[in-house]
C-alpha cells in the first residue's frame, strides 16, 4: 500500500495532498532568485538583458530580475497579476526572449508526465541561456538521460537552505537551480554551498566552496 493509501485507511489526509496548489503554482521567496544572481548574472548577461519569465504566476520572480538590471517578458497559463501576458508555454511557438529563467511547474516536469515536457519545449525553443529551479535530484531519473544527452547542463547550483513554500515551516525538500548555457563547454559542473543564506536576516553569504566538475549526461548523480 502507497503513503497515500495509508494515510485513507487511517482517516487522515497529509497536509502535503490536501494543499497541493492548482496547476504546482508556489510563490518562490525573493531570497531564492537573489541569490542565484548573485553568481549567475554575468553568465546571464552574456546572452544580453531580456529574460522570460514563463510560468510567472504572480510575478515573484521578476521583481529580483528587475533589480538586478533585467528586462523581463512574463507569461503564464494562468496570469495571476497584471502585466503578465496569458501563454500556454508548451504551445508558444517561438521563444519571447534568449534567456529563461523560471520556477516551473513540477508536474510537467516529471516522469509522471510522461518525461519532462517543460523542460523539453524550452530547450527546443533554443533558448541561449536557461535557469530551472528544480528538486536537487531532479537529474537521477533515468527517463532524463536522453534528453540530458542531447542538451547537457552547463551548471547545477544546490540551495543550502531549504525552501519553506507555504510557510508552515519544517521543509523537506532540497532545490537546485540548474543551468543549461550555450557558452558553456565540457562537463557539467556541479557547484556546492557557493552561496548561503543567512537564516536570520537573510543575508547573502559568501562561503568559500569551489565548484566541482562532474559530468552528469551519463550519471544518475544530482
Amino acid at each position: 500500500m502507497t503513503a497515500q493509501g495509508i494515510f485513507k485507511a487511517l482517516g487522515h489526509t497529509p497536509t502535503r495532498l490536501a494543499t497541493r496548489h492548482a496547476r504546482d503554482w508556489y510563490a518562490t521567496p525573493p531570497w531564492v532568485v537573489t541569490a542565484f544572481l548573485e553568481l549567475e548574472a554575468s553568465a546571464i548577461r552574456a546572452h544580453g538583458s531580456l529574460v522570460w519569465e514563463p510560468a510567472a504566476g504572480d510575478g515573484a520572480m521578476l521583481g529580483p530580475l528587475l533589480a538586478a538590471g533585467f528586462t523581463t517578458v512574463a507569461s503564464d497559463i494562468e496570469p495571476m497579476a497584471a502585466g503578465i501576458d496569458r501563454l500556454d508555454f508548451l504551445r508558444a511557438p517561438t521563444a519571447l526572449a534568449p534567456i529563461i529563467v523560471t520556477n516551473p511547474p513540477y508536474r510537467l516536469c516529471s516522469p509522471r508526465s510522461g518525461g519532462a515536457p517543460f523542460v523539453e519545449r524550452a530547450l527546443r525553443l533554443g533558448v541561449a541561456y536557461m535557469a530551472l529551479l528544480l528538486p536537487a535530484n531532479w537529474t537521477w531519473a533515468g527517463r532524463r538521460s536522453r534528453l540530458l544527452e542531447e542538451f547537457p547542463l552547463a551548471r547545477i547550483r544546490p540551495i543550502s537552505r531549504r525552501i519553506d513554500w507555504d510557510g508552515r515551516g519544517s521543509p523537506s525538500q532540497d532545490h537546485a537551480w540548474h543551468v543549461w548555457d550555450k557558452n558553456h563547454t565540457g562537463p557539467t559542473h556541479f557547484v556546492r554551498d557557493t552561496v548561503q543564506i543567512n537564516s536570520r536576516c537573510g543575508d547573502l553569504l559568501r562561503s568559500s566552496g569551489d565548484p566541482e566538475s562532474r559530468d552528469h549526461r551519463n550519471s544518475g548523480e544530482a
